[in-house]
C-alpha cells in the first residue's frame, strides 16, 4: 500500500479513533502520550456505561470499547486487562466502621448503601455482599 509522508494511505492525512468507557481513568492515561507521537492521530472518547458503549458498538459508532464487569462479550472480538477495581466505603470520621482496618460485606448488611448505577445494573458488588438485590436497601 502507498503512503504519504505522514505514514497514512494516500488520500488521508490523519485518523481519528473513536472509542467508548464505562470507566476513563486507565483509557485517559494512554492518550497524552500517544498525541504527542502521533499528533495526526485524533481521539474521540465517549464515556457511559456499559450498555450505551455496547450499543455504539453494535451500530459502528465506535471502533472499540473499554467494559467492565460482568459483560456478554460472546459476539465480540476482545482482550482480557488484567485489571482488578478496588472498591471503597465513604463514611462519617465517627462511624463505628471507621475505626476498622477493613469492612466485611456482613459490616454494610444494615447500612443504608449508595450504589452507582453501573454497579446496580452489572450486579457487580451483590456477589461480594452475599446479599440479594431486593434484601439491600
Amino acid at each position: 500500500m502507498c503512503r504519504n509522508k505522514g505514514g497514512f494511505p494516500f488520500g488521508y492525512s490523519s485518523i481519528t479513533i473513536f472509542s467508548g468507557s464505562g470507566k476513563r481513568r486507565k483509557h485517559h492515561k494512554g492518550r497524552p502520550e500517544s498525541s504527542k507521537k502521533h499528533p495526526l492521530i485524533h481521539y474521540h472518547i465517549y464515556s457511559g456505561d456499559t450498555e450505551r458503549v455496547m450499543e455504539k458498538l453494535d451500530k459502528g459508532l465506535i471502533d472499540f470499547g473499554l467494559l467492565v464487569g460482568q459483560v456478554d462479550i460472546s459476539k465480540y472480538d476482545y482482550i482480557r486487562f488484567p485489571v482488578k477495581d478496588t472498591w471503597g466505603v465513604l463514611m462519617c470520621k465517627d462511624s463505628p466502621l471507621a475505626q476498622k482496618e477493613s469492612v466485611s460485606p456482613e459490616d454494610l448488611w444494615d447500612k443504608p448503601l449508595i450504589i452507582s448505577h453501573q454497579t446496580w445494573i452489572n450486579n457487580e458488588m451483590f456477589p461480594w455482599l452475599q446479599e440479594e438485590l431486593n434484601a439491600v436497601n
